[in-house]
């Protein structure tokens, strides 16, 4: 067993190492440490508000582009769609016609089920254009959207600075 032995006339000091004792800082000097802490805090946010605008910006600029692809293609289609789909319509009413006056049944059953089959067609045809009218339709909310939130941190950058401004 270790033994200890107290002498009175000795210190005990149990503080942090390098702590100077009964040295205090003014008030002034309080003051300027927290000014300096606020500007750090005040730059790291400003640098993550432009960090978040950069991003916008480039996602923004991806989606203008491809909202522009996405305008040239719906054209594409609906030029194209549009005679396909009129020829198919007019070759349709061809062979209901010609199935109405057919004279045999064998002969109304093929005319109505190649009709059927155009009419199938140009279904398809007509939804392959209104998908691509609904992504062009997504693509200007997601457009609306992050403008939106473009004009929120510009805003939130402008209210940042004024604080700072007033901060002293």
């Amino acid at each position: 067993m270790v033994c200890e032995t107290l002498h009175d006339d000795e210190l005990m000091h149990y503080g942090v190492l390098g702590m100077k004792w009964g040295v205090r800082r003014n008030l002034e000097r309080l003051r300027e440490s927290d000014a300096k802490g606020l500007k750090g805090s005040h730059n790291t946010a400003v640098s993550n508000l432009n960090t978040h605008r950069d991003k916008i910006n480039k996602k923004l600029t991806k989606l203008e582009s491809r909202g522009g692809d996405l305008k040239k293609k719906q054209y594409k289609i609906m030029t194209k769609s549009n005679v396909k789909a009129s020829k198919y319509k007019a070759k349709s009413a061809k062979l209901r016609q010609k199935a109405f006056n057919a004279r045999s049944e064998e002969d109304f059953v093929r005319s109505t089920v190649k009709a059927n089959k155009l009419d199938i067609k140009v279904s398809k045809i007509e939804k392959e254009a209104s998908k691509t009218q609904s992504k062009i339709a997504k693509n200007e909310k997601l457009i609306k959207t992050f403008n939106t939130a473009l004009k929120d941190i510009n805003k939130e950058l402008v209210d940042n600075g004024r604080d700072f401004l007033y901060m002293k």
